[in-house]
């Protein structure tokens, strides 16, 4: 009995370590796929961070609310509130945060556009002081920017727009521009959000793990308190964006649209949308910002190039209008606004 024991003892620790070898080799190849994902390999030196400290600390911008506003009605639920500087000119700017953002966003470039451009900056249903909302997503927000660019061109004897777009806003804008053609002149977009490489690992692990277990470990979908297609609480992405947005390489945290980002039929209406962009004619430039941790610069160089967009880059965080170089990244959009 002994004897035959032993074997079966021996066998039973081979196919133990075996599992145990393909179970390590299995969590290696889904952590090297999913770790491709993560944008900000880059990071600056500590003489740039240095420069960038001493840079912002000058910086002094007119709070948003100090601007005229209007609103317009989405639908039974959403009013759109809008901030403007109309100064009587010709060519005229919409600009569109990203999410969890707000018009607040573009304080710094709202006086300095208004020298050549009327300018709005939206907040979508949900953000900053718009419409309180439960629940949205990318399709509800590309209703409240196409309700604002109509409104917009009604006060602007519908005149095409120009839109300058960040983050989020950037596939909004680009919704915006397939929807109505005939309302938008060219856009700008700053570190716009592409479509994520698809895997069978990702489409898998994505939808089916990553997304439902920081749902719940963000705890949001909470009435009152978050979005239930949003990554985080309001009030958690409000002290985000009070700590980090506007520090120099500021520092994204997770504010992703979770529906939209993981969902393989959201992310196959996305790719479908980038790649009509091309065909669209329309003049595109694309910022990219060096250091950016959401949006990955490399994937953003070769959708740009895929689109036939033209390029600048910055030493930016991925919050280009209110990082260290803001007023060198307007002067940039406007200048590019203005040639073509």
């Amino acid at each position: 009995m002994i004897r035959r024991t032993k074997p079966r003892l021996k066998q039973r620790l081979y196919v133990t370590l075996g599992l145990l070898i393909t179970l390590g080799i299995a969590l290696a190849v889904v952590a090297y796929d999913l770790s491709s994902l993560q944008a900000g390999a880059q990071r600056p030196s500590d003489a740039l961070i240095q420069r960038a400290d001493q840079a912002g600390a000058s910086f002094t911008d007119p709070d948003i609310s100090s601007y005229s506003w209007f609103e317009t009605q989405t639908d039974a639920i959403a009013t759109v509130r809008v901030y403007a500087v109309e100064s009587g000119h010709d060519a005229s700017v919409l600009m569109i945060h990203g999410a969890g953002g707000g018009a607040w966003s573009w304080e710094p470039w709202m006086r300095a556009f208004s020298q050549e451009f009327n300018v709005y900056a939206l907040s979508w249903r949900g953000h900053f002081d718009s419409s309180a909302v439960p629940d949205a997503n990318r399709a509800d927000y590309v209703r409240d920017t196409l309700s604002v660019l109509r409104a917009i061109q009604s006060r602007n004897e519908g005149r095409p727009i120009q839109l300058i777009a960040h983050s989020w806003g950037g596939p909004v804008a680009i919704s915006i521009t397939l929807q109505a053609p005939d309302a938008v002149q060219r856009m700008a977009l700053l570190a716009p959000v592409v479509p994520l490489d698809s895997t069978p690992i990702r489409s898998l692990i994505l939808p089916n793990v990553v997304r439902p277990i920081v749902r719940q470990t963000l705890q949001a979908g909470r009435p009152g308190s978050a979005f239930q297609g949003m990554f985080v609480s309001r009030a958690l992405m409000q002290q985000y964006l009070d700590k980090y947005a506007g520090r120099p390489f500021s520092v994204e945290k997770p504010g992703l649209l979770a529906d939209d980002q993981f969902l393989p039929e959201r992310q196959a209406a996305l790719r479908a949308e980038w790649q009509k962009l091309g065909q669209t004619g329309k003049p595109v430039l694309i910022v990219i910002a060096r250091y950016d941790n959401v949006v990955s610069p490399i994937a953003l160089r070769n959708w740009s190039t895929q689109v036939g967009a033209q390029i600048v880059e910055f030493d930016s965080g991925h919050y280009l209008q209110l990082d260290w170089l803001r007023y060198d990244v307007a002067t940039a959009v406007a200048s590019w606004l203005r040639q073509n």
